[in-house]
């Protein structure tokens, strides 16, 4: 696509960078590794590039960006480095990460606890914003006017009956077959996934229309899509 073409471009005749070598599962060696591989990157992006995002899943890749690591980088490279995407973390993570770089954006990725991550200042960028986006974007409405009360009752909602449906599934299967359902996009996976039998996608499918009929019959709206 545009991005790989500009990316083949910019980099194309550049040498690939001598990365320190450590031991695995070493945790300093792991995170001086890591800090080297993003810093040669950010040298090698050319100004005037889109500021980058980080994104870190310890829990699939086991290696953290860790807020220290960030923070340096975001020093060094104020103007390369738009911010963080964190999935699978907690609040007290993603706020050392923000912490680390204050004037950065954390973006935090888990369905679990969107109202705790609003409620902290941070941003969602959670899968489940794609089939029940209406939901989360309902959710981030009402946190602005009353989080404690008609934020904290949306949210009830949403973690009962979405939430409810999505954690007997694989995260990422569940959401495709949602959307699937939803705008008609393809519902399979690549290996090691493996998409939802058509059962459970009704359950998911179903979940999602549920959610939403839920917060519109039983929160009030007033004032949230007025404008």
């Amino acid at each position: 696509g545009p991005l790989s073409d500009w990316r083949n471009r910019q980099f194309s005749g550049l040498k690939r960078p001598a990365l320190p070598k450590h031991r695995p599962f070493d945790a300093a060696s792991a995170d001086a590794g890591a800090e080297a591989f993003f810093r040669t990157f950010l040298q090698l992006l050319p100004a005037g590039a889109p500021p980058v995002f980080f994104y870190t899943f310890a829990m699939h890749m086991q290696l953290p960006v860790t807020p220290h690591v960030y923070g340096r980088l975001c020093a060094e490279f104020p103007d390369k480095v738009g911010g963080i995407k964190a999935s699978g973390v907690n609040v007290e993570q993603a706020m050392a990460l923000r912490d680390a770089a204050p004037e950065k954006t954390v973006m935090v990725g888990n369905g679990k606890m969107v109202w705790e991550v609003l409620r902290a200042g941070l941003h969602v960028a959670s899968g489940d914003g794609f089939p029940v986006a209406w939901c989360i974007r309902t959710l981030e409405r009402l946190m602005e006017m009353d989080p404690e009360g008609r934020g904290r009752q949306a949210n009830e909602l949403i973690q009962r009956i979405w939430r409810g449906e999505m954690d007997h599934h694989d995260e990422v299967p569940a959401n495709k077959a949602a959307l699937a359902a939803e705008v008609g996009t393809s519902n399979s996976v690549r290996p090691p996934l493996v998409a939802l039998p058509p059962t459970k996608a009704e359950g998911v499918s179903r979940a999602a229309g549920e959610v939403e009929r839920a917060i519109r019959e039983q929160v009030d709206l007033t004032g949230v899509w007025d404008t």
